[in-house]
């Protein structure tokens, strides 16, 4: 499951990362991993963190939190997972050939919403991994976008890639997960956090 909010019009975004844990605790009580009155802070506390900094719940469930200009999303799925979400944008010549395999080059064109989705994919199979930027971008080489965009180098992965429009301003929201999961989201009220 897939949770999304957005941050109220003149809240800092520097609450953007204290909103994904507050979704996170959200969708714990929601789906019975953590009582009604456990604070955000104690399920910051219980978190650790692995090798390269992922957070995780010792004993589950696997969680993702992403945010990007004021919407957060957090996945939590009971396969690992890892989620990314990024505001549409131009990706200059240099940054396109940093994110880009020769491959991926002639599939997005130069496109900006297929360059910004194929950033959403790679970031979130590094935060499926738990390796971060030091796995490569090029590690991790795409042969189509779309709704469920597929790698050339590896099965067992899934993705699951939507977009997003909020205030006038497009989005791409991907899920990558270690296994098959019921690809669903829901938006909830930042206020009810």
């Amino acid at each position: 499951m897939v949770y999304i909010t957005s941050l109220p019009p003149g809240e800092p975004r520097r609450r953007e990362h204290y909103a994904g844990w507050a979704l996170l605790r959200y969708g714990l009580v929601k789906l019975g991993f953590c009582g009604p009155g456990e604070t955000v802070e104690e399920i910051m506390d219980r978190a650790l963190k692995g090798a390269h900094g992922k957070p995780y719940l010792p004993g589950g469930p696997h969680f993702s939190i992403a945010h990007s200009r004021g919407l957060i999303a957090c996945a939590i799925e009971d396969v690992p997972a890892g989620l990314d979400i990024e505001r549409v944008r131009e990706f200059s010549p240099a940054m396109r050939e940093k994110i880009c395999t020769p491959g991926e080059l002639s599939l997005t064109a130069g496109d900006s919403r297929l360059l910004t989705q194929l950033w959403t994919c790679k970031e979130s199979h590094m935060k499926l991994t738990g390796r971060g930027l030091s796995q490569g971008l090029h590690e991790t080489e795409f042969s189509s976008l779309g709704g469920r965009p597929q790698r050339t180098n590896e099965s067992g992965v899934c993705f699951y890639s939507i977009p997003i429009e909020r205030a006038g301003q497009e989005f791409w929201l991907t899920l990558c997960s270690g296994g098959t999961v019921k690809f669903r989201t829901e938006w909830t009220d930042y206020n009810i956090l």
